[in-house]
């Protein structure tokens, strides 16, 4: 229970390389400073994800997206939310063309815009979901608070 019930969908273009212009980029040759990873969404994996008893994390991002944009240029790229990532599982699902899929995926885990950061817990239930820009500081706490295990009462 809680889990949505998806389409059957392959799975979306590539991950973290084909996620549209690096907004952080410099075009002197200099490698870029390391990232949070995303996988594309396929529905399949996620659910084995959410079911793994690892936290995973589900990002709702555009091509066309300036908060998107500066997720990946400020949030997704500091040292803390690196740190805090370690050991969550990311998903991204492409906003950037509207399809009948992307509208089911959207209306399934109430995405009103890009982007959306969901996370689930490694007891595979939604711990947080925020639209919008997340500072790297909120992030990073979200992302260590979301991944602890539940609590036993």
């Amino acid at each position: 229970p809680g889990l949505p019930a998806l389409p059957a969908q392959p799975a979306m273009a590539a991950g973290v390389e084909a996620q549209g212009p690096n907004p952080s980029a410099t075009n002197d040759g200099m490698a870029a400073a390391p990232s949070v990873g995303f996988a594309a969404f396929d529905d399949k994996l996620f659910l084995e994800a959410r079911k793994s008893g690892d936290p995973v994390g589900l990002y709702f991002e555009a091509d066309w997206c300036h908060p998107c944009k500066e997720m990946h240029a400020r949030t997704l790229r500091a040292p803390a939310v690196l740190e805090a990532a370690a050991g969550i599982r990311f998903f991204r699902v492409d906003m950037t063309k509207p399809s009948h899929y992307l509208g089911i995926l959207q209306k399934s885990f109430r995405v009103v815009g890009a982007p959306t950061f969901i996370l689930f817990g490694p007891d595979g239930k939604e711990r947080a979901h925020r639209f919008g820009f997340i500072p790297p500081d909120e992030f990073a706490r979200m992302l260590r608070e979301g991944s602890k295990p539940p609590t036993s009462s």
